[in-house]
């Protein structure tokens, strides 16, 4: 019975995850096999002796029914009330804006909407930093629409608002109220500028990463940097920067004057533990950690050796007993996943590495004293050093395949990185927080001058391991693969069969069978790459977001949207490519060149394609080379592939010539008889609205990028076209130009 609790959360946890992203539809089929497995085992007598299967199935069930009824009555009538809604809301900054790229993001919890008291929550983004204290109740005029970001809607985000270009009228109805959550947010702000001030521009913002979550106080560059190198959940605030930081605690236990005062420190750890959430904002991974810490702690109070997979199970069902969507959020996912892991796979490893690699013989009484404590010393070094591999080792194993699902990619050189900056980033961390204490100690500016010189000296060496990792080739793969789908599923099955078998010689088999599974099908899956071009046009309502890759070059050829789908594109696109040899920027419209402003901070460019002749853009360094076309204009893109920009009246097409393919993008607004004959016809044609003469174009795929209610009234217009019409308000689609 020691794993029961352990047992009960995990298994509602992973029930919870799998029927948020997979719908009603997966929540009724499991809901029916739990409820048979449950009176089979409760009917066979040998099933109900082990009471882990019946209750295993019963939270199953449980699971199920939470996640539908929360469905039906929170979120499909909070959607259905509100989607769409234009007008006056009465609502509260729950947090601190953040930036990302050149946008505001505001989270709420909606009071009022039209008179109406309501309760629900959205996130609000602009293109200017609004006057709203965090807190604070406002009125303010707004548009809301619901999400299809998964992040949001975990989070209870259900719908997006947006305030337009700066023209958010806001009124103030009432001040932040003074409070634990007030204090806290006051008191990060205070470590902020107390970072800020002592510490060079860099050390700042990876500190303030580190210590406070605020990753978006990094720069875009330096967060695909640790990306790149397989290390950003070191910029995340979570267990491993918690922990940390309550070990300190922990260590004043030890000391042997202190261990009388042994639970009033940690009584000091709980209350920091505390703190610490609300300073960190309760993002779920804190959350998580923070509450695993608090059990482990008062279980130090009570007895010695608390069991910590009942901690985990414990902050699961804590976490998500109302707010049963909190399952589906990634960085928790991925935070449960691999603290599993460590604290249940690692202790494995490291007996069996430090067996292999140690030496367990005891050392011969005759040997010098210094010879001894050489000796005791290298072996407790490389023992340490032996668990630290073994903890990263038995995260990597979880967060690999977890990677791939979520974001496509797999990070090949994360164990590596993630060692060498082990102690860099544990430094950095120990230090910035002593610095923010320290802070509020009058006359101690003399000591934080010494740290702070520490922690920058500390960030450039960081910031130096990290570019050194992610330069190096392969050190992050975007995964396009599908065979990578099948072998991690192949590879769980081995895995539990290899868990169920007590023979040795079966481990052998199963990692010789995955390793050969791996080899062949990312051999098979290289071989297919290189021969296959792909057009993805992307769903942005009323608007042309096209982009095409090969195995020779990667082109953004428009990005024509308004600001909200313009960062869901990014992101999606940061999924799939790092570096354009080519961005158009051809639509002479302020939307067009926020987009190009965002795009330059995201990715690698080398030329950028640009018409403008209502306004002067600045194009940052980090852009080779700004073309401006003329009338006509043709641009190479590789020995065998080229685009073609040609005015037609006052519009800029765009004509992709790729080897024995082709691909015609349509502005709005163009006329089809100011195209000459040889740019009408393609292997594909894109267009948002319907352009004049479209009768005079010919195709075998056309798309349409508008909204749903337009999108199939025009589907039936043009369906002359082209026998294949395809529509983004289906979806993003993806074809295959070449194979």
């Amino acid at each position: 019975m020691k794993r029961l609790l352990a047992q009960i959360g995990l298994t509602y946890l992973s029930v919870l995850a799998v029927v948020f992203y997979f719908g009603k539809l997966l929540a009724f089929i499991i809901l029916s096999i739990a409820l048979l497995l449950f009176i089979v085992f409760l009917a066979v007598k040998k099933c109900r002796a082990t009471v882990y299967l019946p209750v295993m199935a019963f939270i199953a069930l449980i699971a199920c029914v939470v996640n539908i009824l929360y469905t039906t009555c929170v979120y499909d009538k909070t959607v259905e009330t509100y989607n769409g809604y234009i007008g006056k809301v009465v609502a509260k900054l729950e947090e601190e804006p953040y930036k990302n790229y050149d946008m505001y993001y505001y989270k709420f919890k909606c009071i009022k909407a039209d008179s109406q008291n309501c309760n629900f929550m959205f996130i609000a983004y602009s293109k200017d930093l609004l006057d709203i204290d965090a807190l604070s109740t406002i009125e303010t005029q707004v548009e809301l629409s619901k999400t299809e970001n998964k992040s949001y809607i975990a989070k209870r985000y259900f719908l997006t608002g947006s305030f337009g270009y700066g023209t958010a009228q806001i009124k103030e109805i009432s001040p932040p109220q003074k409070g634990y959550r007030y204090y806290a947010i006051k008191l990060r702000q205070k470590i902020r500028e107390t970072l800020e001030t002592y510490l060079s521009k860099d050390a700042f913002c990876l500190s303030s990463a580190l210590l406070l979550g605020d990753k978006y106080a990094l720069s875009n560059e330096l967060r695909q940097q640790f990306t790149q190198a397989g290390v950003s959940h070191l910029i995340v605030v979570s267990g491993m920067h918690f922990s940390i930081l309550v070990s300190l605690f922990i260590i004043l236990t030890k000391i042997k004057g202190l261990r009388r005062f042994k639970n009033f420190i940690l009584a000091l750890a709980v209350l920091f533990i505390f703190i610490y959430m609300g300073v960190t904002g309760f993002v779920p991974s804190v959350m998580r950690s923070g509450i695993m810490l608090l059990v482990c702690i008062i279980g130090m109070m009570i007895v010695d050796d608390p069991y910590p997979p009942n901690s985990l199970g414990f902050a699961a069902i804590i976490l998500t007993c109302y707010r049963p969507y909190l399952a589906g959020d990634m960085s928790l996912i991925l935070s449960f996943a691999t603290t599993f892991s460590i604290i249940t796979l690692s202790p494995i490893l490291t007996d069996k590495f430090s067996k292999r690699i140690i030496s367990d013989k005891p050392i011969p009484k005759n040997e010098k004293k210094i010879k001894k404590k050489l000796i005791t010393y290298s072996r407790k070094i490389a023992y340490f050093l032996l668990a630290m591999l073994s903890v990263n080792i038995s995260a990597y194993v979880v967060s690999l395949p977890l990677s791939i699902l979520f974001f496509g990619a797999a990070p090949t050189l994360s164990v590596i990185v993630s060692i060498v900056l082990y102690f860099p980033i544990q430094f950095l961390l120990i230090l910035s927080f002593i610095i923010a204490v320290i802070g509020f100690i009058p006359f101690t500016s003399f000591l934080i001058v010494f740290l702070s010189s520490v922690a920058n000296m500390l960030t450039d060496l960081s910031l130096a391991i990290v570019n050194f990792f992610a330069d190096l080739p392969f050190s992050y793969l975007h995964v396009t693969f599908n065979f990578v789908y099948l072998f991690i599923l192949l590879s769980a099955i081995l895995l539990l069969w290899m868990f169920i078998s007590k023979d040795k010689l079966r481990l052998k088999v199963i990692s010789l069978c995955m390793a050969l599974m791996l080899l062949v099908g990312y051999l098979s899956a290289v071989y297919l790459e290189s021969n296959v071009s792909t057009v993805n046009v992307y769903n942005v309502d009323n608007g042309l977001a096209v982009m095409y890759k090969s195995p020779d070059t990667n082109a953004l050829l428009t990005l024509d949207c308004n600001s909200k789908n313009t960062f869901e594109t990014i992101g999606k696109l940061e999924n799939k490519v790092t570096k354009f040899e080519l961005v158009s920027c051809v639509n002479n419209t302020q939307d067009s060149f926020d987009g190009l402003n965002s795009l330059t901070k995201a990715f690698a460019i080398n030329s950028v394609l640009l018409y403008d002749n209502k306004r002067t853009v600045y194009l940052p360094d980090t852009v080779d080379t700004c073309i401006v076309p003329q009338s006509f204009q043709k641009v190479a893109l590789s020995d065998k592939e080229s685009v073609t920009y040609y005015l037609a009246g006052d519009k800029y097409i765009t004509y992709l010539d790729a080897k024995t393919c082709s691909l015609l993008v349509l502005p709005n607004g163009v006329d089809v008889e100011n195209i000459p004959p040889e740019y009408r016809s393609a292997s594909i044609i894109v267009f948002s609205k319907y352009p004049q003469n479209f009768e005079l174009l010919s195709c075998d795929t056309l798309i349409i990028s508008e909204k749903e209610e337009s999108a199939y009234f025009d589907m039936k217009l043009v369906h002359s076209i082209s026998d294949r019409v395809l529509l983004t308000a289906d979806g993003d689609i993806e074809v295959v130009m070449e194979v």
